[in-house]
């Protein structure tokens, strides 16, 4: 009895340095995953510009801006708000800030369809000159083209959302890469984890360096982002105007919340792993004895 408690106590002391070193493996393997599958859910998502666009209000702002600037540029020409405040409704402009996004998305060439806008614009102002008995000669004329011509240029630049080119192809460099990343990512996880339970006679106390390593990628993919959102320094970048800026911060939010799900997952993942275990070791202690 007593050789038999030596060597039940000498087993528990035993070091499995193998073990160790491959749960770290795992946990760097994991994480590198986890904020690859959180970057996919957040900010190299390809619509996330526009959820958070239709969130913040940005349709409604950035029509209330093009009004307002044609408003502006209508004024040397003697020209009152109401000419121009039903030249374009919001649905409209919501469909075309749409339309020109996801042509970029897709690298495709697309022209806006200003006509609707021109023509009314136009019939705006001539009904005006009509109503005010004023006259309009060939020298009016070509002011009133020239005029909504630059307007239509207005309208052209604002329904285009204004972020850096260059994420455009981070996002498909990305999205190329990204299935054979994690694939890879996982083989070798798989393969750590099988090594891992291999190293012990029990498959229960592999499965513990398992458990070590998904709550060590759990808060390698939780805690920076969670800093971040805390914090909110982001919050407090200059940029203009504020709808733009609405937008920006509520982008960075969800991605932070992409990664802070990952997070949450390696967690149950490790309630599960831990629930596994027990069980687990109950079986080997009953087989034991």
């Amino acid at each position: 009895m007593k050789r038999k408690s030596e060597k039940k106590s000498n087993s528990k002391r035993k070091f499995y340095p193998l073990s160790i070193i491959l749960s770290f493996i795992l946990a760097g393997l994991l994480a590198i995953a986890g904020y690859l599958v959180g970057a996919s859910f957040g900010i190299f998502r390809s619509n996330i510009f526009l959820e958070s666009a239709a969130k913040t209000g940005y349709y409604e702002s950035v029509h209330e801006k093009f009004i307002e600037n044609a408003m502006d540029l209508g004024k040397p020409m003697m020209l009152p708000d109401e000419v121009f405040e039903d030249i374009v409704d919001v649905d409209k402009m919501t469909s075309d800030i749409k339309q020109v996004y996801n042509s970029r998305i897709d690298k495709k060439d697309i022209s806006v369809d200003t006509s609707s806008v021109k023509k009314k614009l136009t019939d705006n102002i001539y009904k005006y000159a009509q109503d005010n008995d004023i006259a309009i000669g060939d020298e009016q004329k070509s002011a009133i083209e020239e005029f909504v011509t630059s307007i239509e240029k207005e309208y052209k630049t604002d329904v285009d959302i204004t972020y850096p080119n260059s994420s455009d192809s981070c996002r498909n460099m990305y999205n190329k890469f990204f299935i054979i990343l994690i694939v890879i990512l996982l083989v070798l996880a798989v393969v750590d984890i099988l090594i891992t339970i291999k190293d012990h006679h029990y498959a229960h106390r592999g499965l513990r360096y398992v458990t070590y390593a998904t709550l060590a990628a759990a808060i390698m993919t939780g805690v920076l982002p969670l800093f971040l959102f805390i914090q909110g320094r982001y919050k407090h970048l200059n940029i203009k105007p504020v709808y733009f800026y609405n937008m920006f911060v509520d982008v960075i939010n969800k991605s932070l919340y992409s990664f802070m799900a990952v997070s949450v997952f390696f967690i149950l993942v490790s309630v599960g792993l831990i629930i596994a275990t027990v069980v687990l070791r109950k079986k080997a202690e009953k087989g034991h004895n």
